[in-house]
This record gives structure tokens, C-alpha cells and sequence, in this order.
């Protein structure tokens, strides 16, 4: 089995977001998926459902997976 070790100097900056980055890609790949794959189904219901504008409904979606998911975008980007 193949194995590799990456360190970082949590100390220095850069190192410590590309480190966040790294240990938060699971997490990202996952909200990404959520987003392609399932976010028309459930915008559009609750659109029917609700008599908010739809962008509101669509970016209110988006705004609970980053919450669901514990993706902090402020944290990851310089």
C-alpha cells in the first residue's frame, strides 16, 4: 500500500489554510455533491411551497449545506 506524509508549518499562514483546505475536502466534495445532485429537487419544492423570491430560496438552500456540511468559506480563502 502506498502511503504519504505532508507537513505543514501550522505557525506560517499559508501553510495553515492550505492545511484547513486540505482537511476540509471531504467536506467540501460532499456540499458539492449535495448541491449538483439534489438542491433543484428540494429549491423547487420549497418554492412551490413558499411565497419567497426563488433566488432567496435558492441562496438560503446553499447557505444551510455550507452550515450542514461545517464549511466555513471566510476560513478557507486568504
Amino acid at each position: 500500500m502506498s502511503k504519504a506524509v505532508i507537513t505543514w508549518n501550522l505557525n506560517d499562514f499559508e501553510e495553515n489554510q492550505n492545511f484547513k483546505r486540505c482537511v476540509k475536502s471531504k467536506d467540501m466534495a460532499m456540499l458539492l455533491w449535495e448541491l449538483k445532485h439534489n438542491s433543484y429537487k428540494k429549491c423547487s419544492r420549497k418554492a412551490d411551497d413558499t411565497d419567497e423570491d426563488d433566488f432567496h430560496v435558492i441562496f438560503e438552500h446553499i447557505n444551510e449545506l455550507f452550515e450542514e456540511f461545517n464549511v466555513d468559506i471566510d476560513d478557507l480563502i486568504d
